[in-house]
């Protein structure tokens, strides 16, 4: 680790030495410094292919950082010494740890650009980037993150990320063509002592050490073509276009929990995925269309150790699942006040049974004015397809209260959305309901055949003067059993921060607090991605009920020159629940954000 910071270091003081330029006459000695400007850093995504600017100027700590855990909105996730607290709510973008191909960053720069990010909270962080532009079609970016935390002998974990990203574009005649993909590696390990039934105690020892790792990796290669036999032969006017892209991807999940008694030897997860999807693409003014195939081929081996189940003992499995898909996106620009986007899929698996699978989503977008903007979503889901990242609420069927894990993947899903935009504030409400078939020979107390939910989140910004006050509030209600699934009825984070310029623009400090408040619930630990695929004592079997008091975060940033500094106070008044006597779990968290060269 010592020599890849230092060969970092090295890279970076060379090139950026290399971009000042020195002259030098029998008078005068002058150095020019090149002054980086925002458009000359850019990234695009999949998912928004436009290119947008590259934030190096603000005290933002996020700054587009989307890719994984380590830097997003914490706005229902809390850190504690020993675990992360995640609070669910019925949200269709609840973060979930992979990161997904359409929220990969490209980049465009015109200098290289590099930055180290380092956090202690009681964990350490550590993280660095480095993206250059060899030429004006072709970059390439490095980047890495990595977590480490120790508390001997009670726990252990490490968190590592790793993605490299490439991209060409040749807009130019008479090629026209673009090709990008990227390599995605993470790593996740916990060691910790898990206390043994009170049957299975034995020489007085009360616990043993229990060791879980989890390897994600994902290789993906993207190429989109303009199609000139087809244009001419078509005559299309100007503006029309046909294009064909064609997407590989290969990701592989492998899954191993150990632990120290011989009772439990070892338990193993294999899982490999391959996809290969070709789209043909008719690109209008007004209008863009897509239709495409996918062919995807799964293999899952498992290899589970149980000690009070004979059938489970030395279970192997090797299952082979095959998917063919039909898929559409439709997207057009009705006026200049609404568009449209539609997106179906079709999907008929092949493995032990074979079954279809039926996604759409259609979105309506309502623009009154370039700051007040509607949109309605539309979604729904027939037969959802075993996603080995679904929503986390569907794994809470096999827990302590409700162990068989049942055939419970073929749900059906609905939901409709309202959002309105207005200036520097957002508002949405969301209805959903999840259902799965009823099974007569179930005879499990907590057996859910559907879920209802309703979720209505506010939130507002209002700056006045140097101040600045972010409002934040969300309202939801469910109707499953606390035991099975249970969430927070009401959360809030206020936030008031000061911000001012000092020393002729030199230093830039921003201060303030933020109050947090969730109503009580019963919360069950929740070790993500483990919890995935679930093994025996996996989970926690007792929930715990949190919250229903407020709590502060403090913090003092600042910035200066290129350097950013974080500190702060969290978790002000939110004591440990269920114990005779309540602790405290302050603690202080302090980083800084470097952008090397420029």
């Amino acid at each position: 680790m010592k020599i890849f910071i230092f060969t970092f270091l090295f890279i970076g003081v060379y090139v950026s030495s290399s971009m000042e330029t020195k002259t030098m006459d029998s008078k005068n000695f002058s150095m020019n410094i090149y002054h980086p400007l925002p458009q000359d850093y850019q990234y695009w995504t999949e998912e928004n292919p436009q290119k947008n600017n590259l934030d190096i100027t603000s005290l933002s700590i996020e700054k587009y950082h989307s890719h994984n855990f380590f830097r997003q909105d914490n706005f229902g996730s809390f850190q504690y010494q020993k675990k992360d607290i995640f609070i669910p709510f019925f949200d269709k973008n609840n973060p979930h740890v992979f990161l997904s191909r359409e929220k990969i960053r490209f980049f465009d720069v015109k200098t290289p650009l590099s930055e180290i990010f380092y956090v202690k909270i009681p964990y350490k962080m550590l993280g660095v980037l480095f993206t250059q532009s060899l030429n004006q079609r072709t970059n390439y970016s490095i980047e890495y993150r990595n977590l480490f935390f120790q508390k001997k002998p009670e726990i252990e974990k490490h968190n590592s990320f790793f993605l490299i990203t490439f991209t060409t574009d040749q807009n130019h005649p008479p090629y026209h063509y673009k090709l990008w993909g990227h390599y995605l590696y993470q790593n996740f390990y916990r060691k910790k002592e898990t206390k043994k039934m009170f049957w299975n105690i034995t020489n007085h020892v009360n616990f043993f050490q229990e060791k879980k790792n989890f390897f994600y990796q994902r290789m993906d290669i993207s190429f989109l073509r303009k199609i000139y036999p087809f244009s001419s032969w078509m005559k299309l006017e100007n503006g029309k276009s046909f294009f064909l892209k064609n997407h590989i991807e290969y990701t592989k999940y492998l899954k191993t929990h150990l632990s120290s008694t011989k009772e439990f030897p070892n338990n193993m997860i294999n899982i490999s995925y391959l996809k290969n999807e070709c789209f043909l693409i008719f690109d209008r003014k007004k209008s863009n269309i897509e239709i495409g195939v996918s062919y995807d081929k799964i293999r899952s081996q498992l290899f589970s150790n149980h000690l009070f189940d004979q059938v489970l003992l030395n279970k192997k499995e090797d299952r082979y699942v095959n998917i063919f898909t039909m898929e559409t996106k439709v997207h057009y620009l009705i006026n200049k006040i609404f568009k449209f986007h539609s997106n179906g899929k079709w999907m008929i698996e092949n493995g032990d049974k074979s079954r279809n699978h039926l996604q759409a989503n259609i979105q309506l977008d309502t623009i009154f004015f370039p700051k007040f903007y509607l949109l309605t979503n539309f979604n729904i889901n027939k037969n959802i397809f075993p996603s080995f990242i679904n929503l986390f609420f569907f794994q809470k069927d096999n827990n302590c209260y409700n162990r068989k894990q049942n055939d419970n993947i073929a749900t059906n899903t609905k939901s409709i959305e309202f959002s309105i935009f207005y200036k520097n504030m957002d508002c949405s409400f969301l209805i959903s309901q999840i259902n799965r078939p009823y099974q007569n020979n179930n005879h499990h107390l907590l057996y859910w055949k559907y879920i209802s939910s309703c979720i209505l989140k506010i939130g507002v910004i209002h700056n006045l003067w140097k101040f600045q006050f972010n409002h934040v509030i969300l309202c939801q209600k469910q109707n499953s059993d606390q035991l099975i699934f249970s969430i927070p009825n009401f959360l809030s984070r206020n936030t008031i921060s000061y911000k001012d310029h000092y020393f002729h623009q030199a230093l830039l400090i921003q201060t303030g607090f933020s109050v947090h408040y969730f109503s009580k619930f019963f919360y069950q630990d929740f070790f993500y991605p483990f919890d995935l695929f679930d093994f025996y004592l996996e989970n926690e079997c007792l929930p715990k009920k949190i919250g229903g008091s407020p709590f502060i975060d403090y913090f003092l940033n600042f910035k200066l020159f290129r350097t950013n500094f974080y500190a702060s106070i969290q978790n002000i008044g939110f004591p440990e629940e269920n114990q005779k006597i309540k602790q405290s779990n302050l603690f202080i968290k302090i980083g800084l954000l470097w952008n090397l060269f420029t």
